[in-house]
């Protein structure tokens, strides 16, 4: 199986040589197109297939428990209430207010994560009304901003990252270019 997957990969990247490379076939051989084919160099990077991803380096950086717990706080008894009674108390709803719960839970970390982001490229949003809650108000919160901003500061996207592994000649002549 793995060896139909790679040989089908191959076939693919040829293909994706000649559509997104701009290739000639009796030049291919020749020479290259200075065109990078986007679907493979995500490919070779390691991303996962599908169209429009990309790379957000505050989803990167969570949030500690004890923060997340104070995005809100009520979902907590809530669920311990709605986990304490047998499967057959909801009937059909069940489901439905488990999928609930569980993005309640997601949410938590995505406010927190988009929050500090926004208050690391911009300080001045601090004035918003939002941060009068309770829980931007908190120490806690305040060290996840600095943590924040260390992240962002240091990380650099798989993309960056990999185009130089993926494509080492393109880069220097990128750099001839420059020169």
């Amino acid at each position: 199986m793995h060896d139909q997957e790679s040989t089908q990969l191959h076939l693919r990247s040829q293909q994706d040589l000649r559509d997104l490379g701009n290739w000639n076939p009796q030049t291919q051989k020749a020479r290259y197109s200075c065109k990078v084919p986007p679907d493979i160099v995500r490919r070779k990077a390691g991303h996962k297939k599908g169209a429009g991803c990309h790379y957000n380096p505050h989803t990167t950086c969570d949030p500690p428990q004890e923060l997340l717990k104070l995005v809100f706080p009520w979902v907590d008894s809530r669920f311990e209430q709605f986990t304490a009674h047998s499967p057959e108390y909801y009937g059909n709803e069940r489901e439905t207010a488990t999928a609930f719960f569980h993005f309640i839970f997601q949410m938590r970390k995505f406010v927190l994560q988009d929050v500090a982001a926004m208050l690391v490229k911009d300080g001045s949003r601090i004035q918003h009304r939002i941060f009068q809650l309770d829980a931007f108000q908190s120490p806690l919160f305040a060290q996840y901003v600095s943590k924040m901003r260390k992240h962002l500061n240091d990380s650099e996207s798989p993309d960056d990252t990999k185009l130089e592994q993926v494509t080492p000649t393109i880069n220097t002549r990128m750099i001839d270019i420059s020169v």
